[in-house]
């Protein structure tokens, strides 16, 4: 009889986002079925959150949450100036997005490399895979060149959000990109597959159990649908 192997790992965005956050999450692991999670390195809260995480939940595994739309970024304001605002802020996500086509992938790797610095300071080791909050290093090939050159002599997975079950990458691009980028999107959903293909990431990357859809119904749906091989299930405790 043939038989075939489904994993799962079921990943909490955005530890140390809060210390409310953080403590949710820490919960769903040590009493729940929370098997990893990625961390903001860039908020205040992350600190405790991270010795919290090492000292009650060893077994806990700990990602880096890519960020640059959320806080105060980690590099000095003048090596990024199109990537914040004038209170040295991050830019929203939707501004960021509309300027993200014009900001030079140097820029974004310099934030991208003092976010992992700082995660390599606080936990004492490199992270166990790699992420982005909002998918920011997704939506545009120069966010992807930019973790890509990150990640260059770093062998790690990534998570990989164009691997949705349910959608193709035209249409995950299409429904996250202003209308700025309309005439590109054909393209891009071409080559962004290519540029992330030879990094390890789980096969499939399941996103329906979030918002309004975390009842348990939803979540034996979504484990019914998981296929051979390893699938990530992003939550948000």
């Amino acid at each position: 009889m043939n038989t075939t192997l489904r994993q799962l790992i079921v990943n909490a965005d955005d530890y140390g986002y809060s210390a409310e956050v953080s403590r949710g999450i820490l919960e769903c692991h040590l009493n729940g079925i929370v098997t990893s999670t990625s961390v903001m390195i860039n908020m205040p809260a992350a600190e405790q959150a991270v010795a919290s995480a090492l000292e009650n939940a060893p077994k806990l595994g700990l990602g880096l949450h890519l960020n640059l739309v959320t806080g105060k970024p980690l590099s000095p304001q003048d090596r990024i100036p199109d990537l914040v605002d004038g209170d040295g802020r991050f830019l929203s996500r939707d501004h960021l997005l509309v300027k993200l086509g014009a900001i030079p992938v140097e820029q974004i790797l310099i934030e991208f490399e003092a976010q992992y610095a700082a995660f390599q300071r606080m936990v004492g080791h490199d992270p166990d895979h790699i992420d982005s909050h909002h998918h920011i290093s997704y939506l545009h090939p120069n966010a992807a060149r930019a973790m890509l050159n990150l990640l260059e002599d770093k062998p790690m997975p990534i998570r990989n959000p164009l691997k949705r079950w349910d959608e193709d990458v035209e249409g995950f691009l299409a429904k996250r990109l202003p209308e700025l980028y309309a005439d590109q999107v054909v393209e891009w959903s071409l080559a962004l597959p290519r540029l992330l293909e030879d990094i390890p990431s789980p096969k499939r990357f399941v996103d329906r159990f979030y918002a309004g859809q975390t009842i348990l119904g939803d979540l034996l749906n979504v484990l019914m649908d998981t296929k051979d091989g390893v699938s990530e299930l992003m939550c948000h405790p």
